[in-house]
Protein backbone atom coordinates (compact mmCIF):
# COMPACT_ATOMS: atom_id res chain seq x y z
CA UNK A 1 0.00 0.00 0.00
CA UNK A 2 0.75 3.72 -0.58
CA UNK A 3 0.14 6.52 1.76
CA UNK A 4 -0.91 10.20 0.13
CA UNK A 5 -0.93 12.98 2.25
CA UNK A 6 -5.18 13.57 1.78
CA UNK A 7 -4.59 16.79 0.44
CA UNK A 8 -2.10 15.70 -2.23
CA UNK A 9 -4.84 13.73 -4.23
CA UNK A 10 -6.84 14.68 -7.14
CA UNK A 11 -9.06 16.34 -5.99
CA UNK A 12 -8.25 16.68 -2.86
CA UNK A 13 -9.78 15.43 0.30
CA UNK A 14 -10.48 17.10 3.97
CA UNK A 15 -10.32 13.87 6.07
CA UNK A 16 -9.47 10.14 5.37
CA UNK A 17 -12.70 8.55 4.15
CA UNK A 18 -14.13 5.52 6.45
CA UNK A 19 -13.52 2.25 5.08
CA UNK A 20 -12.23 0.56 2.45
CA UNK A 21 -10.79 2.70 -0.74
CA UNK A 22 -8.11 3.42 -3.08
CA UNK A 23 -6.64 6.19 -4.93
CA UNK A 24 -7.38 7.11 -8.86
CA UNK A 25 -3.23 5.90 -8.92
CA UNK A 26 -4.01 2.54 -6.98
CA UNK A 27 -7.11 1.22 -8.35
CA UNK A 28 -7.64 -1.14 -11.24
CA UNK A 29 -9.76 -3.93 -12.02
CA UNK A 30 -8.31 -7.38 -11.66
CA UNK A 31 -9.89 -9.03 -14.04
CA UNK A 32 -9.53 -6.10 -17.29
CA UNK A 33 -7.12 -3.80 -15.82
CA UNK A 34 -8.69 -0.80 -16.50
CA UNK A 35 -7.77 2.11 -14.31
CA UNK A 36 -11.74 3.56 -14.84
CA UNK A 37 -15.14 1.75 -13.24
CA UNK A 38 -16.35 2.39 -16.75
CA UNK A 39 -16.85 4.32 -19.94
CA UNK A 40 -15.96 8.02 -20.07
CA UNK A 41 -19.13 9.54 -19.64
CA UNK A 42 -20.85 6.70 -17.99
CA UNK A 43 -22.47 6.38 -14.73
CA UNK A 44 -21.09 3.03 -13.71
CA UNK A 45 -19.00 2.68 -10.06
CA UNK A 46 -16.71 0.33 -9.04
CA UNK A 47 -17.52 -2.98 -7.54
CA UNK A 48 -16.39 -6.03 -5.20
CA UNK A 49 -13.97 -3.50 -2.76
CA UNK A 50 -13.00 -1.56 -6.21
CA UNK A 51 -11.42 -4.88 -7.87
CA UNK A 52 -13.98 -4.74 -10.57
CA UNK A 53 -14.76 -2.45 -13.08
CA UNK A 54 -18.85 -2.52 -13.69
CA UNK A 55 -18.57 -3.67 -17.27
CA UNK A 56 -16.74 -6.83 -15.94
CA UNK A 57 -18.62 -7.08 -12.55
CA UNK A 58 -21.29 -7.04 -14.97
CA UNK A 59 -20.87 -10.43 -16.81
CA UNK A 60 -21.63 -12.29 -13.79
CA UNK A 61 -24.19 -10.11 -11.82
CA UNK A 62 -26.64 -7.87 -13.56
CA UNK A 63 -26.37 -4.14 -12.09
CA UNK A 64 -29.89 -3.92 -12.32
CA UNK A 65 -31.21 -6.61 -10.19
CA UNK A 66 -28.11 -7.68 -8.15
CA UNK A 67 -28.55 -11.32 -9.56
CA UNK A 68 -26.90 -13.83 -11.32
CA UNK A 69 -27.46 -14.99 -14.93
CA UNK A 70 -28.71 -18.18 -15.83
CA UNK A 71 -27.83 -19.84 -19.09
CA UNK A 72 -31.33 -19.72 -20.44
CA UNK A 73 -31.48 -16.20 -19.77
CA UNK A 74 -31.40 -13.27 -22.57
CA UNK A 75 -28.64 -10.59 -21.50
CA UNK A 76 -28.16 -7.01 -23.30
CA UNK A 77 -25.41 -4.85 -23.28
CA UNK A 78 -25.59 -0.98 -22.99
CA UNK A 79 -24.02 0.30 -25.24
CA UNK A 80 -22.77 3.62 -23.56
CA UNK A 81 -21.62 1.85 -20.28
CA UNK A 82 -20.54 -1.77 -21.57
CA UNK A 83 -22.56 -3.34 -18.85
CA UNK A 84 -24.04 -6.80 -19.26
CA UNK A 85 -28.37 -6.86 -18.17
CA UNK A 86 -31.30 -9.31 -17.93
CA UNK A 87 -33.08 -8.87 -20.95
CA UNK A 88 -36.31 -8.98 -18.37
CA UNK A 89 -34.74 -6.28 -16.10
CA UNK A 90 -34.79 -3.71 -18.90
CA UNK A 91 -38.47 -5.32 -20.10
CA UNK A 92 -37.02 -6.65 -23.39
CA UNK A 93 -38.38 -10.65 -23.25
CA UNK A 94 -37.55 -11.66 -26.70
CA UNK A 95 -33.82 -11.06 -28.97
CA UNK A 96 -36.18 -9.85 -31.60
CA UNK A 97 -36.78 -7.16 -29.57
CA UNK A 98 -33.54 -6.24 -28.42
CA UNK A 99 -31.65 -2.73 -30.10
CA UNK A 100 -28.73 -3.97 -28.65
CA UNK A 101 -27.90 -5.88 -31.66
CA UNK A 102 -28.39 -2.74 -33.62
CA UNK A 103 -25.95 -1.10 -31.47
CA UNK A 104 -28.65 1.39 -30.12
CA UNK A 105 -29.64 0.08 -26.53
CA UNK A 106 -29.02 2.47 -23.33
CA UNK A 107 -30.05 0.71 -20.21
CA UNK A 108 -32.11 2.25 -17.64
CA UNK A 109 -29.63 2.86 -15.38
CA UNK A 110 -28.13 4.92 -17.84
CA UNK A 111 -31.02 6.66 -19.09
CA UNK A 112 -31.53 9.20 -16.69
CA UNK A 113 -27.87 10.53 -17.64
CA UNK A 114 -28.05 10.07 -21.27
CA UNK A 115 -28.82 13.34 -23.03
Amino acid sequence: DISYHTYCLQPPLDQVPKGNWKCQWCVRCVKCGSTNPGPTGSCCLWENNYTECAPCHSLVICPVCSKPYRTDELIVQCTLCDRWLHGSCEHILTEDSTLSTTGDFICSLCRPTAI
